[in-house]
């Protein structure tokens, strides 16, 4: 399993509650990005949001350590991919030509793909989503897309079927709306890869 997150900024509880459902079932997995080294997340607390999503995201020091980046995986070696969200994907991950390439081969060996959050606008961005139901965040775009523009038109525009549900499991590939489904998207990635 092969789980990406953004070089800063990835969402934490999108990382954690993925990689423990992934531990509870034996499932062995590698977290790369665009870089090596110590990567920053941060977390989603619920009890910051008062009808406002954007506050209840909060910069933590939950380091992750990555020891490979993108363009070292050979998609042979995986029996999936995992994208995970938050604002440096937006940053960092929606216009990554090596992470797209990488996408499109995991898609041409019919292997497992999955994102989250922001996460899934990468995938259709690779054109991987094409004819594909896919659920995103509802929120209007503040940053890394055109204004006025919402996740939803984001994964359209590329081809996508948006569906607003938390998870949505089209064949393959598995997508989720946010950090609040985190541990469904993970228990559903781990029925794909144990069936």
């Amino acid at each position: 399993m092969l789980v990406v997150i953004a070089p800063e900024n990835f969402y934490t509880d999108e990382l954690f509650f993925v990689i423990q459902e992934f531990g509870k079932n034996g499932i062995a997995f590698d977290i790369v990005s665009t870089k090596n080294g110590l990567i920053n997340g941060m977390y989603f607390d619920p009890t910051f949001v008062k009808n406002n999503p954007s506050e209840g995201y909060v910069i933590v020091k939950n380091l992750i350590k990555v020891e490979k980046i993108i363009k070292e995986i050979n998609p042979s070696d995986y029996d999936a991919i995992a994208i995970t969200g938050g604002a440096g994907a937006i940053q960092y991950l929606w216009e990554d030509k090596e992470l797209h390439s990488l996408i499109q081969k995991f898609n041409n060996q019919k292997k497992i793909i999955a994102a989250i959050c922001a996460g899934p606008i990468v995938l259709a961005k690779a054109g991987v989503l094409k004819g594909i139901k896919a659920t995103c965040p509802i929120d209007d775009l503040k940053n890394g897309g055109s204004i006025g523009m919402t996740f939803a038109d984001e994964l359209t525009k590329n081809g996508a079927i948006f569906v607003n549900e938390n998870i949505i499991v089209d064949g393959r590939f598995v997508t989720a709306n946010g950090p609040l489904s985190s541990q469904e998207y993970g228990y559903k990635i781990v029925e794909l890869l144990n069936n």
